[in-house]
């Protein structure tokens, strides 16, 4: 009945006995409290794993140009969408071996990544960084030490492009909105599911504003250059 009640085995009961036998009234202690698991991991695997992360966030990220939708913090590091994160430990381990230092599972790298880069994410493909963006805010960081006036140049140049990309976006959302509308236009009247001839459709349909992503070439999927 007592067991029952407080929900605990007779083994447990038995041991709780014995305690009280040996130590009398006082908590009970873990004998592993104050020591390190075997398969702890060392200070320095650590520090290389930050190492790493830190050179290769210099090399191979970008910073947002402005403020994108579904980005909160503005320090955000793009890594490009062909950059996985297992494309991204696996140029870790190749980097340990032949260093002769320890590897980390993807697990544990992937934990640390996050731990000490929160920051440093996979681009989305739908995140298209212009080169212009690019170039924009590269010379915004290095302007720190220039004189004033260059500095609004640089500040001027970024924000009349950021205008024209806003003209450019509410451009493509108008024709999205209209392919929408005539794709539903034409929907009742015909079985998408049969074969048909081709131009045997007289419509209008916008299929694509950007050829690199209809195109299979290859290419950097950043486009860090004019198409």
């Amino acid at each position: 009945m007592f067991l029952n009640l407080y929900g605990i085995s007779k083994s447990r009961f038995q041991r709780l006995i014995d305690h009280y036998h040996n130590d009398g009234i006082s908590p009970r202690i873990h004998s592993n409290s104050k020591r390190l698991p075997h398969n702890a991991l060392p200070l320095t695997v650590a520090e290389d794993v930050k190492s790493f992360m830190s050179n290769y966030a210099d090399e191979n990220a970008v910073l947002l140009p402005g403020s994108i939708p579904g980005f909160k913090n503005g320090d955000i590091q793009l890594l490009s969408s062909s950059d996985t994160k297992m494309n991204v430990w696996k140029s870790f381990k190749k980097a340990c071996e032949e260093s002769g230092k320890q590897v980390v599972s993807y697990t544990k790298f992937v934990d640390l990544c996050k731990q000490f880069y929160p920051n440093v994410v996979v681009a989305k493909p739908m995140t298209d960084s212009c080169f212009t963006c690019q170039k924009g805010t590269s010379k915004l960081l290095r302007a720190t030490n220039l004189p004033e006036v260059a500095k609004s140049e640089c500040v001027k140049a970024q924000q009349e492009h950021l205008n024209s990309v806003q003209t450019e976006r509410e451009l493509y959302r108008k024709a999205c909105k209209d392919a929408k509308h005539s794709f539903e236009a034409v929907e009742k009247d015909i079985d998408l599911d049969e074969h048909h001839e081709s131009c045997s459709l007289i419509t209008t349909m916008h299929y694509s504003f950007d050829f690199a992503q209809q195109v299979h070439i290859p290419s950097n999927t950043m486009q860090p250059r004019p198409i």
